[in-house]
This record gives C-alpha cells, sequence and structure tokens, in this order.
C-alpha cells in the first residue's frame, strides 16, 4: 500500500500479534499451531468404542469394546502421571482397583489410534 498502517492498534498489548509462516494458526486465549501440508490417512483405520464403568468406581473397573482387530493395550495413570495399571484386553474385562487411593486417574486405551478417559476411584 501506501505506507499506511493498516492496523494501527497491532502492537496493542490487548490486540497481539502472532506471525507465523508455512503453519495453520488458530487462535483464541490460546494458539495453537498445526502443521501445514496433508494430512495422512491410514487406510486400516477401524473406529471403535470402549466403555470403562462404573465411574465412579469402588473396588472393580469394567472395560469393553468393539475394536476387532485383536487387543487393546490399557495403561491407568494417576493424577500425577504415574503408571498404576497396565494390561491388555479383547471384548471385555474386570480389573480390581480396591487397592488404588480415592481420586482422579486417566485411562489411555491404545488400539489403531488412542483414547484417553477420566475415571474417579471412591
Amino acid at each position: 500500500a501506501d505506507g499506511q498502517n493498516l492496523c494501527p492498534k497491532c502492537d496493542s498489548p490487548d490486540n497481539p500479534v502472532l506471525r507465523v509462516s508455512g503453519k495453520v494458526v488458530s487462535y483464541s486465549n490460546n494458539v495453537t499451531i498445526l502443521n501445514g501440508g496433508c494430512v495422512p490417512v491410514n487406510e486400516n483405520y477401524v473406529s471403535y468404542n470402549v466403555n470403562i464403568f462404573p465411574n465412579p468406581a469402588t473396588s472393580t473397573l469394567n472395560f469393553s469394546s468393539d475394536y476387532e482387530k485383536g487387543k487393546l493395550s490399557v495403561l491407568i495413570l494417576n493424577a500425577q502421571g504415574q503408571e498404576v495399571r497396565k494390561f491388555a484386553f479383547s471384548g471385555s474385562r474386570s480389573i480390581n482397583v480396591s487397592d488404588l487411593p480415592s481420586g482422579i486417574y486417566f485411562v489411555k486405551v491404545l488400539g489403531d489410534t488412542m483414547k484417553t478417559h477420566k475415571i474417579v476411584i471412591q
């Protein structure tokens, strides 16, 4: 243009400027930057469901899934990120959690993709 400032308040702390090259940017109060380019497609990807119940649990935690490509790997982490259980299952499985302290836990289930669930043990 003609040398005029097209964004007179761009340098204001209330209107921060983020300059990014070759990336896709989404902005809210947090900034998420995704790698540009094509997203690879896994042609062998199979969608599956995992049910974990009851939630909250007291003594037993049940797992069921419709995953048909073998076993799912399960990792249970406490709120500090420490591993408290690790196992694999197909179809359904129950585990004893009565020895775990009450609190919030995260269950990571890995098949073709990783799914994370939040559970409460009382």
